[in-house]
């Protein structure tokens, strides 16, 4: 099993002052890693896959530590976005938009990975709203991330993604 070390570093001078900014992270026992550049195309189309069993191109629930995703771009729309939907095992879901060269980071929990860790409400894409009633922090409320789509917003573009495993 390895270490995964993750940096995540900020650098900018704003009147002749510099306000940078490092930050290191590291994730035990990581012993399996899914690195992919895909072409999205302007329509939804799934790209990962959560399960609490192995499957085809699945990756198991409680082992997904680390997730990146980067819009890698492409040169004919040098200004799509990449639209990602997480979508939840209660089906519901949250949507981010990542601009090109910009990259969206989500992190597993210790000892049970993807397992309640989204809690989300409604069909992210169609525009309805998050509402979460009652305490955001009670697990009832977070469901298990099950699906991951992308889509491009001008012509189709490059993803790249990086997943780590116990």
């Amino acid at each position: 099993m390895a270490k995964l070390k993750i940096d995540i570093r900020e650098s900018i001078e704003l009147n002749n002052n510099k306000y940078d900014s490092f930050n290191t992270y590291t994730i035990e026992s990581i012993n399996e890693i899914s690195k992919r550049i895909t072409t999205v195309p302007v329509h939804e189309q799934e790209i990962a896959y959560v399960s609490g069993s192995i499957g085809r191109g699945a990756f198991i629930t409680s082992d997904v530590r680390y997730m990146r995703f980067t819009n890698m771009g492409n040169s004919v729309d040098p200004v799509a976005d990449v639209l990602l939907t997480f979508k939840n095992t209660n089906d519901a879901e949250f949507a981010v938009k990542i601009p090109n060269g910009g990259s969206f980071l989500y992190q597993g929990i210790s000892g049970s990975g993807v397992a309640g860790t989204l809690a989300a409400s409604g069909s992210a894409l169609s525009g309805s709203q998050l509402f979460i009633t009652g305490s955001t922090t009670s697990d009832d409320v977070f469901g298990s991330l099950s699906t991951i789509t992308a889509k491009s917003s001008g012509s189709s573009c490059d993803i790249e993604y990086f997943i780590a495993s116990n």
